[in-house]
């Protein structure tokens, strides 16, 4: 038997995968990383991998002049689906899924950064990954942009700032805005990482690192809910 595999895009040293990589262990899914951030070539085509993780970064999904891999990104995501393999976006990866699909991405009215609470639109009560997830919990953000939901995407969550922080698009792709997969190491990375976003946000870095002892064990919970659901998937 052929061992299954996920090829990750990963664009920032700080955004791995997190806490995606239990799930995938568990099941016995080896992991290829695609580092960016290395100037490793983005392929085009999924090939024999079993399914496609993309991950978050400072970037945006519409500065294609200055981030050459986002063209071959938006290429690989629109090759997997047609591939009916499993694709899972986590923020910028979110992104890229929507203009993936044809949907405008653009700054949001305000940054969200930070513990800050998601409700389940119904389609998500529904969603074969969140199904039997609470309906009201509080998640990580760090994103800017957001996107308008494709068409014939199902809203899945959304914050009290931006109505839809992630979507499903037919059976195997999910484009999640907020961050589900962060552990306590990956938050304090990035921080670490984008000081400066914090400052502008007037974020206090204390602050959020006394809420994720607070509201990361719940998450962690989840996550690994909607993770083990989503690895499931991979053939």
């Amino acid at each position: 038997m052929t061992m299954k595999s996920v090829l990750v895009i990963q664009h920032t040293p700080a955004e791995t995968i997190g806490s995606i990589a239990a799930p995938l262990a568990a099941a016995n899914v080896a992991v290829n990383t695609c580092e960016v951030f290395c100037q490793q070539s983005v392929p085009t085509e999924i090939g024999q991998y079993s399914g496609l993780i993309l991950m978050g970064g400072p970037m945006s999904a519409y500065e294609q002049d200055h981030h050459p891999f986002i063209q071959p990104e938006l290429a690989l995501i629109q090759s997997t689906m047609a591939a009916g393999k499993p694709v899972l976006g986590i923020c910028l990866g979110s992104q890229l899924i929507a203009a993936a699909l044809g949907a405008r991405v653009y700054p949001g009215r305000k940054k969200e950064i930070g513990w800050l609470k998601v409700r389940l639109h119904e389609g998500g009560m529904r969603d074969p990954l969140f199904v039997g997830v609470p309906f009201s919990f509080t998640a990580f953000h760090w994103h800017g942009d957001i996107f308008e939901v494709p068409q014939d995407a199902i809203p899945l969550l959304g914050s009290d700032i931006t109505a839809c922080q992630g979507f499903r698009f037919g059976a195997k792709t999910w484009a999640l805005l907020c961050h589900l997969e962060v552990t306590a190491e990956s938050i304090q990375a990035m921080m670490r990482s984008f000081p400066d976003e914090l400052k502008a946000a007037s974020v206090n870095s204390a602050n959020v690192i006394a809420q994720t002892s607070t509201y990361l064990p719940e998450l962690l919970t989840i996550s690994k809910s909607v993770f083990s659901r989503w690895t499931a998937l991979l053939a």
